[in-house]
């Protein structure tokens, strides 16, 4: 027992190299059971990552490492958007232009046209169905991730979780085969914008707007929560697609994961700036609220310009993850005094750090912001 009101025990705290190796995804078995026990409740073994001084193990480098631009990395359905006067995408990485040199332009019924996006997992193409004529987006697996079963396996995952859904706040897939050893998912194509470009092209949105986008967002996690057990974990502007008839739909269901299934992958998973403090800890601890979570971030940063702990205060990893696990954002009427009390009080408890204190389901957040509904368009 602690000697004194708050002050934890720290003699029944894990060693430093064992908090390291279950960050690591080097603790198996019941040692691992018992440690995230242990983590779920303690704040003083959070701050032990903060200070530790091993820039060898990669976990501490990850952590005490800036930034940097994680968009770059997913995997998007988007339309291209170029500011005016600039022209489409062209020329490309080195590692963009191998993709496209290792995938055949002919996948079953499916030309491979323009790339749309690049992620850790896949590579995004406009396709047509050279039979019907009708535009696709066609999601590959990389090349150089062929040989790596767990890639293999969570790529098939993904085209078994999101086959079924139908819903209109996400977006569907069509087909999913392997043709030329090829694995690739078929989804429909959207124009439109991602809600991290609308906040570039138009700044902070109109109070009643961000809440209509939220709302809808939310209705689509909950389908995914509901009917395909999935969380997505990955919850954030980049991520929300909205079209040119005001409709939001949730992209990249490839870093989901199945909600009563096991653990997928050791690793966090995630982007800095919207991940629920569970997620830190451990990627297989994600349930609705994890999502719930993300949601709010997005939501602060749609009506604030940027997300809770997005700011220069916290420039690296390490520094985000104790942000948000023991720093209460920075209060929201602050920033914008137009947001009503309620829908302050309703932020509060999207971004609450105990998952408990959050709403339940994506579903009750929908309901939350009803009241605050304006439908918003963007230009074609």
């Amino acid at each position: 027992m602690s000697a004194h009101p708050g002050i934890q025990d720290r003699s029944a705290c894990p060693s430093r190299e064992r908090l390291l190796a279950l960050s690591s995804g080097r603790l198996r078995g019941v040692h691992q059971d018992e440690v995230e026990r242990h983590l779920a409740g303690c704040t003083s073994c959070l701050a032990v990552l903060q200070a530790v001084d091993d820039r060898s193990d990669p976990l501490i480098a990850d952590l005490r490492g800036p930034v940097e631009s994680e968009d770059a990395t997913e995997d998007t359905l988007v339309e291209p958007t170029r500011p005016e006067g600039l022209g489409p995408r062209s020329g490309g990485s080195e590692a963009d232009r191998s993709d496209e040199e290792s995938v055949p332009e002919r996948l079953g019924d499916y030309r491979r046209l323009e790339r749309l996006g690049r992620g850790g997992m896949g590579t995004v193409y406009r396709a047509i169905h050279t039979r019907l004529g009708k535009v696709v987006a066609l999601k590959v697996l990389r090349p150089e991730r062929l040989g790596d079963r767990r890639a293999v396996d969570r790529f098939r995952q993904e085209i078994e979780a999101t086959g079924p859904l139908e819903h209109p706040n996400l977006v569907r897939a069509h087909d999913a085969r392997e043709e030329a050893g090829v694995p690739f998912l078929v989804m429909e194509y959207i124009a439109g914008l991602d809600l991290a470009r609308l906040l570039e092209r138009r700044g902070r949105l109109r109070v009643a707007d961000a809440c209509e986008l939220a709302r809808q967002a939310a209705l689509g996690l909950d389908y995914a929560h509901r009917e395909g057990r999935l969380v997505h974990r990955d919850v954030k502007p980049s991520n929300l697609m909205l079209t040119p008839e005001g409709c939001v739909k949730v992209l990249d269901l490839g870093v989901a994961r199945l909600g009563n299934g096991p653990a997928d992958v050791p690793e966090r998973v995630g982007t800095a700036d919207y991940m629920a403090p569970e997620l830190w800890l451990m990627s297989h601890g994600a349930d609705p609220r994890s999502d719930v979570y993300g949601l709010g971030c997005t939501l602060y940063e749609l009506l604030a310009g940027s997300a809770p702990f997005a700011r220069s205060e916290w420039p690296t990893r390490g520094q985000k993850m104790l942000a948000h696990a023991l720093v209460p954002p920075p209060p929201i009427r602050e920033l914008r005094p137009e947001v009503p009390e309620a829908l302050a009080a309703v932020l509060d408890r999207l971004l609450a750090k105990c998952p408990a204190d959050r709403y339940a389901t994506p579903a009750d957040v929908a309901r939350a912001l009803e009241p605050e509904v304006v439908p918003i368009l963007v230009e074609k």
